[in-house]
């Protein structure tokens, strides 16, 4: 039977490896993306969405999550936008759907781990080739 320390573990595993083998949905790219805009650009209320951070405290808000699975092909995008419900509070998203939303088409320059210095509008991910162009 799994239990919360297995979660932890489980987590803590997947910490260790790439979180890009997790199953993030579209939509939380997106969000996780839209936030380190905001973050970029000077506002540092946002919180650290990057998978540096996540990976460094996935046992804190990941494995919650987790109770009651034992493998990585028991997690599903489901359990990743719970989580992440959790790290982006009530007021964050309200300010992130008026400051970053996903309709919007205006450029900025921002910093990213693999690039130096973009353009780029929310919400590209960091496979964006019109904004890598």
């Amino acid at each position: 039977m799994a239990s919360e320390e297995t979660a932890r573990l489980l987590a803590s595993g997947i910490a260790k490896y790439e979180l890009s083998r997790l199953p993030w949905s579209k939509a939380q790219i997106q969000l996780r993306d839209r936030v380190g805009f905001l973050r970029a650009d000077g506002e540092d209320e946002w919180p650290d969405l990057t998978d540096e951070t996540l990976a460094k405290t996935a046992t804190e808000w990941l494995a919650p999550f987790l109770v009651g699975k034992t493998k990585l092909s028991e997690i599903g995008a489901d359990d990743l936008g719970a989580a992440l419900d959790v790290l982006l509070p009530w007021n964050l998203k309200r300010r992130l759907e008026e400051q970053a939303p996903t309709h919007s088409r205006r450029l900025r320059a921002i910093v990213t781990p693999s690039i130096t210095r973009r353009k780029a509008h929310p919400p590209c991910t960091s496979a964006c080739r019109s904004c890598l162009g």
